[in-house]
C-alpha cells in the first residue's frame, strides 16, 4: 500500500524547478503522503479494535 501511494505522489512533479530540487521535493512529498495514509489506516484499525473489544457479553441467566 505504501509503495502505491508513494509512486502515485511521485508522478505529480513540480515544474520550473532544478532537477535536483525537484527530486528532493518529490521524495519528501511521496514519503509524507504515504505517512498520512498509514496514519489514517492505523487510526481506523485502532477504532475497530476498540469497538470490537468493548462488546459486552450478555448476563448469564440464573
Amino acid at each position: 500500500m505504501l509503495t502505491t501511494v508513494y509512486s502515485t505522489s511521485l508522478r505529480n512533479s513540480t515544474a520550473g524547478v532544478a532537477p535536483a530540487a525537484q527530486a528532493h521535493q518529490a521524495m519528501a512529498h511521496g514519503i509524507a503522503t504515504a505517512f498520512i495514509v498509514v496514519a489514517a489506516f492505523l487510526a481506523a484499525v485502532n477504532l475497530v479494535a476498540i469497538l470490537a473489544l468493548n462488546v459486552r457479553k450478555p448476563a448469564a441467566a440464573v
